[in-house]
């Protein structure tokens, strides 16, 4: 049996108000992809292609296309595919969508970078995350800062109304 973990990490940096990543429309980010073997025979039985590709609500897609030849994992061996870079194409939920072909992958399991499985029936996504545009972040960073002088206003008018 063989599995594949899929994982993703914006290039991006995180804005001033959230500790964590984005991924900004136009910026980076980065997909690793590693074929493990946990069986006891050598995966897979006969040539195989994985194709994984991230779409986008716009109908943009990156492709990632990974060819095995039979026998290529020897038992408790793995393949990680070279990370790759793309730009997030668009803002929005962009899905991580998986064919296989010729091989029928009856061996094949998959899971997230956190290591659970996916139940992949059809064609679901196996990873996901959203998008944002720059405007998007430029409005939260002002609504932040409102937010901020509307807090420091009330404290200044309430010590006001406290020294009189």
């Amino acid at each position: 049996m063989a599995s594949v973990h899929v994982g993703a990490d914006s290039q991006s940096r995180a804005p001033w108000y959230s500790p964590r990543r984005v991924f900004v429309e136009g910026e980076n980010f980065e997909t690793r992809i590693v074929v493990k073997n946990d069986g006891s025979a050598s995966f897979p039985p006969e040539e195989m292609v994985l194709r994984f590709a991230w779409e986008y609500p716009t109908g943009q897609r990156n492709p990632i296309e990974i060819r095995l030849s039979p026998h290529q994992i020897k038992p408790g061996g793995s393949y990680e595919h070279q990370a790759q870079r793309r730009l997030v194409l668009s803002s929005g939920i962009a899905l991580l969508k998986l064919e296989y072909t010729p091989y029928d992958g009856r061996d094949l399991v998959l899971h997230d970078e956190d290591g659970q499985q996916i139940k992949f029936q059809g064609n679901r996504a196996l990873h996901t995350f959203r998008g944002v545009a720059v405007i998007e972040l430029q409005t939260l960073a002002g609504l932040y800062l409102a937010a901020i002088a509307a807090a420091i206003s009330a404290v200044g008018l309430i010590l006001a109304v406290l020294l009189r």
